[in-house]
């Protein structure tokens, strides 16, 4: 984190805080966030994420902790007392005085840093939302686990959907990844899908960009994975699933493979 903290995080065993003090050598302090430390309710950590306040978040398949300035030991939120009443956050996004949490079942949990209240937010979708991107000012992309994705706006809670059955330009409805480029448009890796997902807020436009590849034996060995990167000069650079590196021609609306 920005503050020199560092998070290591497991798999099922929680996560270890290593703290670094400067004026003393740069000598190193760890402590264990698990059920076993007593410091959190759960051993399934998804993220940390440190606010302007310079706060830490922890982010648990059941709550969320906050780890006050100076502080170790967080105080819990939205914890639930079931299996039922669970709260799985996965990601974070800080907006002026709020930061949103995405949960499961289509849930966005929203902290006003100033009253220190929550409030919730309901997407039209039983689908956990498991990622959370900035577009621009106060307006986010949402990707769910298995419902297509969001637009939703902070300011004034206005939501939008596309999934398969709205959008039949989209050929998954499992958001893997997603890129917002610097001219705010939208690129995403879907499910199980090759190539990549070309969405435009501006004008609510979905393409599938299809890049021709050429077998052969090592297609089968190494299938890339989707990767997005503007460099120095502006340029986006896409490589779509599947393989098929390219860059992106604004004008022409359209990848250009690069070979």
């Amino acid at each position: 984190l920005s503050n020199g903290d560092m998070w290591l995080l497991t798999a099922n065993d929680g996560a270890v805080r290593a703290v670094t003090d400067p004026q003393n050598g740069f000598s190193v302090s760890t402590q264990w966030y698990s059920k076993r430390s007593g410091l959190l309710s759960t051993n399934k950590v998804s993220d940390v994420y440190l606010d302007k306040s310079n706060d830490e978040w922890i982010l648990t398949d059941n709550g969320l902790g906050l780890i006050r300035k100076g502080n170790v030991k967080p105080t819990m939120f939205l914890v639930g007392k079931s299996v039922a009443q669970k709260q799985h956050f996965y990601a974070v996004l800080e907006i002026g005085n709020n930061i949103v949490f995405t949960s499961n079942g289509g849930k966005l949990w929203i902290y006003n840093m100033q009253s220190g209240h929550f409030s919730l937010q309901q997407l039209p979708t039983a689908s956990d939302i498991t990622i959370i991107k900035l577009i621009q000012n106060d307006e986010m992309v949402l990707g769910t686990k298995d419902d297509g994705f969001f637009i939703f706006s902070l300011h004034n809670r206005s939501v939008s959907h596309y999934n398969m059955f709205t959008d039949a330009a989209l050929p998954s409805n499992k958001i893997s990844h997603i890129y917002v480029d610097s001219h705010k448009e939208i690129w995403l890796d879907l499910g199980n899908a090759n190539g990549v997902t070309h969405f435009n807020p501006f004008n609510h436009r979905v393409k599938q960009e299809l890049v021709p590849v050429e077998l052969n034996y090592s297609s089968h060995l190494y299938n890339p994975y989707f990767h997005a990167h503007e460099d120095v000069n502006g340029y986006l650079w896409i490589q779509p699933k599947g393989g098929g590196f390219s860059y992106y021609d604004r004008k022409a609306d359209k990848l250009v493979p690069f070979y």
